[in-house]
């Protein structure tokens, strides 16, 4: 969907602030043509969070139907507050400890803590039977007030079987309701994800004060072997032109740490393509650093290919961007939906063999499906594209990766009801030889279809889901609308977890 947009020299201080939808917009006759940061940026910062539900009330969820499950499902868990007054909790994140499988660490957007854009941690001690919860979202530096786009990561051990937790994340503060100032925040926690001190936490990348700067959507990986830890992201930077702020370039940035995320050093830009997101870092064996990210068509949103990029020596040099695959992206919103989604791409290395598995949501054959590749030579070659739903007549979204250590692949992705409704479940589907063939379907929640027009207006569930393999249990996280709001007949959106055994 278009629409046009008319910016003043008065109001240019607002524009990147309107950073976080994807909207398509186009800018009148007597300007420059053209996207703006919107269209490009990840961060939910320009939904309106005032319009609670797009869904009619009286559209009540059916239950379930029942059938067989390649997989064994545990019971679903509520990952956040129950007691969080109909706040809404989406973009959620997953890590295991590399020692312990049974201590998990989660992150969230999570507006019980901030309504306009809070991050929250929870710990599990049992393998995501029961969570804990603080009291206050992650504390962030001061200059800030909101947070979002959480990712995380473990350290090796660092002595005494101590590893810290890593949290990365968008923080940002808003003018007039729109967000500004977009900076890169990396903190750690010492105990394992039960606190964050703010105490502990870095500037990565500031745009304080410059209203032609947003740094967005940020992820972080930790090298098992040297412990250093890496963080990517998206460097939005506009220009003025005649009064009108013009998205100029979005190029992928990495910061690395060799002090345990105590600092970071020198920022180096990897994607010499000028119009770049949805970034991904991840190491392979030999310290081996990998970024993946998705080119967009300039200037729109659409994703047209998948590029990679590699560092063998712990992220000082980077090689030339290679292609993983060409893509037919996704569009803003779904057919009947007005929820937004993405083709960007999730991605994961065996640790053992080196091996490099990427999936994405792909629009080739007509409807969403997911797509998954490989690589056996560092990025170098690529399989051909497989397309792993493409018998189904509905869409599917959002897909994220995780490898165990025996080198099984784990996939979790969305799937609509069909391309007539805005509601869709969660699957799962494991691969046990490399990538070459995956099991059939297994749907993992279990309390009703998961409905996309709950609150924000139908515009918001999130950008991605998350996943995490261990050698026997491989644990899912996403976003669940089936609790009513306190007091309304309305859904709210939840994080849940859920177990599964191969």
């Amino acid at each position: 969907m278009k629409h046009e947009f008319r910016f003043t020299l008065g109001i240019a201080v607002l524009v990147v602030g309107f950073l976080a939808t994807w909207f398509y917009l186009s800018a009148p006759s007597n300007a420059q043509s053209g996207a703006t940061l919107c269209d490009i940026a990840s961060t939910a910062i320009c939904v309106d969070w005032s319009i609670e539900d797009l869904d009619d009330p009286n559209d009540q969820v059916p239950p379930l139907e029942g059938g067989a499950s390649a997989m064994s499902v545990d019971a679903n868990v509520r990952v956040n507050k129950g007691n969080d007054n109909g706040k809404a909790q989406n973009e959620p994140y997953i890590v295991m400890n590399p020692s312990d499988s049974t201590h998990l660490v989660a992150g969230a957007i999570d507006r019980f803590y901030k309504a306009d854009g809070g991050c929250g941690f929870y710990w599990s001690t049992d393998g995501g039977a029961t969570w804990q919860r603080p009291n206050k979202g992650l504390p962030i530096d001061r200059d800030f007030q909101f947070c979002a786009d959480p990712g995380l990561a473990f350290s090796p051990d660092l002595g005494g079987g101590v590893r810290r937790v890593y949290y990365s994340a968008v923080v940002f503060n808003q003018v007039d309701g729109v967000g500004t100032d977009g900076t890169i925040w990396v903190t750690h926690s010492r105990d394992g994800g039960a606190t964050f001190p703010r105490a502990h936490g870095v500037r990565v990348a500031s745009a304080v004060g410059d209203p032609t700067l947003f740094h967005d959507k940020s992820f972080t990986t930790v090298d098992p072997e040297s412990g250093n830890v890496y963080v990517t992201w998206t460097k939005l930077q506009s220009t003025e032109v005649e009064g009108v702020i013009v998205p100029e370039t979005a190029t992928i940035q990495v910061a690395r740490s060799t002090d345990n995320g105590d600092t970071f050093g020198d920022i180096r830009a990897v994607s010499p393509t000028e119009w770049t997101q949805g970034s991904l870092p991840f190491v392979g064996p030999g310290g081996v650093v990998y970024v993946i990210y998705a080119v967009p068509v300039f200037p729109g949103v659409i994703v047209s290919s998948l590029e990679m990029v590699s560092s063998t020596d712990g992220g000082l040099t980077w090689t030339a961007p290679r292609l993983v695959a060409t893509v037919d992206g996704l569009p803003y919103s779904l057919p009947n939906t007005s929820f937004r989604v993405n083709s960007f791409p999730a991605a994961a290395v065996d640790r053992g063999t080196g091996r490099i598995y990427v999936a994405w949501a792909d629009e080739r054959v007509g409807n969403a499906d997911i797509f998954t590749t490989f690589s056996s030579d560092g990025g170098f070659t690529w399989s051909t594209p497989q397309n792993l739903t493409g018998t189904n007549s509905n869409d599917q979204f959002f897909p994220w990766l995780s490898v165990d250590p025996n080198g099984n692949i784990d996939l979790v992705y969305y799937s609509r009801l069909d391309t007539t409704t805005r509601k869709f479940n969660l699957f799962h589907r494991r691969s046990t030889d490399g990538g070459l063939t995956f099991s059939a379907e297994t749907q993992v929640n279990d309390g009703g279809h998961i409905r996309g027009g709950t609150q924000f207006g139908g515009e918001f569930i999130g950008d991605y889901i998350g996943v995490v393999s261990g050698a026997a249990k491989t644990h899912a996280v996403w976003m669940d609308t089936r609790r009513n709001k306190p007091n309304s007949n309305k859904r709210q959106q939840d994080v849940f977890s859920a177990a599964i055994t191969p």
